[in-house]
């Protein structure tokens, strides 16, 4: 892995590897879309995005008129029941404005995310060569549901990519020492891109600590340790900053609607949901595991007891989870990880199924068999990606190997990327964004010259630092390989 600064001038036999990898992966998504992706109706989440891109212009429109009453009543439509951040809606509110059209609306969507692949290649190939951006395209095409879930109208996709190519910028000014001697306007601004992305998805802004962690690497050997911590406290001071400007206008309006909350209303319900004891629940759900009875319970005793639905979300919490031990929790958490990570082929059966009545080219039975057969491939080719990921989660770097830095921050964007069905309920849905984690870390790894391996055993504050980071990245993969095995019913 290179450490040197980056040339901005591209050898001709990567710019055309990078140019062939982009120019195949664009075609097999404009097939993806022709073939399939535009059969497929608007379901469950999308209605809601598709509903507030419309208030996005009525928002500033109003806004710009000084008409608050109207302006407000476009913001709680805007913020709704504060299930979703808002940045999806503002994505899409340039073609709501002109178009309903589903396949136009996917077709926009996919370009998007897209355009993002390309840079987020560009990235890889700069920083570690020509093989980079190729394997990266292999691990996605052994992940169809990837590319079919390119044109929904969900955020994952476009934040994931968004977030992998801020982490890349990032990572390059902190290997190259860029970010020292720029001063503190950089910092600032990344701290105002991870605000925006917050925008797309709601736990973003839990990625602060990483580059916390990377500024403080970053200078190992160059300073004194008094020195290191000075200047960390002054430039995550500023990147904090430029964080909360951007997701404060956000937490302020859903607040006002709900109660306090910094991002999105639902975390608390989906915790009950997964965790709540079986005395609470079943009065509430006999099914059990569902969001929308325990979400249901507390808005209905919220306006009983006239409190918000933070405060009321909060006390239904704190009942809710009084009883919970070690081994419930286990019991809850084990079969939840599995749905999130191994129920790979739910939403691709979903949309097969509410595409099957379109009677647009290819029939219905082509439709079918295409559908089958990406199920097939995904099973398989998810399952092994995932336990590549795993292994790169508990591979051990040392302070002294090269890839230090990427190693650091895949770690953290796997872990949170992988405690959400520790905390909340799975899904699905979600793993997708799991897929362009791995594969840029499968992608940066097969470039490596770097040491895998502790070069020395821990002495030194960094030494540890990075320890106990492996620490909790090794319990995380183990809890995802491990857990769904033990508690399997």
């Amino acid at each position: 892995m290179r450490v040197t600064s980056l040339s901005l001038a591209w050898p001709r036999g990567d710019q055309a590897s990078l140019l062939g990898v982009s120019a195949v992966l664009g075609v097999v998504q404009l097939l993806m879309w022709v073939v399939l992706a535009r059969h497929v109706p608007l379901s469950g989440d999308e209605f809601f995005y598709l509903s507030a891109s419309k208030r996005v212009p009525e928002l500033l429109v109003d806004a710009a008129r000084l008409d608050a009453p109207r302006a407000y009543a476009a913001l709680a439509a805007l913020v709704g029941p504060g299930w979703f951040m808002p940045g999806m809606a503002v994505v899409l509110a340039p073609v709501s404005l002109v178009t309903d059209s589903i396949p136009v609306l996917r077709l926009y969507v996919g370009v998007l995310n897209f355009v993002l692949l390309c840079v987020l290649l560009r990235l890889l190939r700069d920083e570690f060569g020509g093989r980079a951006p190729l394997v990266y395209a292999l691990c996605i095409s052994i992940v169809p549901y990837y590319s079919i879930y390119a044109f929904t109208l969900w955020a994952d996709l476009v934040g994931t990519h968004a977030l992998l190519i801020m982490v890349l910028m990032f990572l390059r000014r902190v290997r190259t020492g860029t970010i020292e001697w720029a001063g503190n306007g950089p910092v600032f601004r990344f701290g105002l891109m991870l605000g925006a992305l917050t925008y797309l998805r709601g736990f973003y802004w839990l990625l602060a600590p990483m580059f916390a962690v990377l500024l403080f690497l970053g200078n190992i050997g160059r300073q004194t340790m008094r020195e290191r911590l000075s200047r960390l406290a002054i430039q995550f001071g500023v990147f904090a900053v430029g964080l909360a400007v951007v997701v404060a206008p956000w937490t302020l309006a859903v607040s006002s609607l709900h109660g306090f909350h910094l991002t999105v209303t639902s975390v608390t319900a989906s915790r009950i949901a997964l965790l709540g004891s079986r005395s609470y629940i079943e009065p509430i759900d006999a099914v059990g595991k569902r969001f929308m009875p325990v979400e249901n319970h507390i808005r209905a005793r919220a306006k009983e007891t006239g409190l918000s639905y933070g405060d009321q979300a909060r006390i239904e919490r704190d009942s809710a989870l009084s009883d919970l031990t070690f081994r419930s929790y286990a019991e809850a958490v084990a079969p939840n990880v599995g749905r999130f990570f191994l129920n790979s082929e739910q939403f691709l059966t979903r949309f097969a199924t509410i595409s099957a009545s379109s009677d647009r080219w290819p029939g219905p039975e082509w439709r079918s068999l295409l559908f089958s057969s990406m199920m097939s491939i995904n099973h398989w080719g998810w399952r092994s990606l995932l336990l590549v990921g795993i292994a790169l989660m508990l591979v051990p770097v040392a302070p002294a190997a090269l890839n230090l830095y990427l190693s650091v921050a895949f770690k953290y964007v796997g872990l949170l990327f992988a405690v959400g069905p520790f905390v909340v309920l799975g899904h699905g849905r979600h793993y997708v964004g799991f897929v362009p984690v791995i594969a840029v870390a499968v992608a940066c790894a097969t470039a490596s010259r770097g040491s895998l391996l502790w070069s020395r055993p821990p002495r030194a504050f960094d030494d540890w630092l990075i320890l106990v980071g492996q620490v909790l990245a090794a319990a995380i993969a183990s809890g995802m390989l491990f857990g769904p095995i033990a508690f399997a019913p």
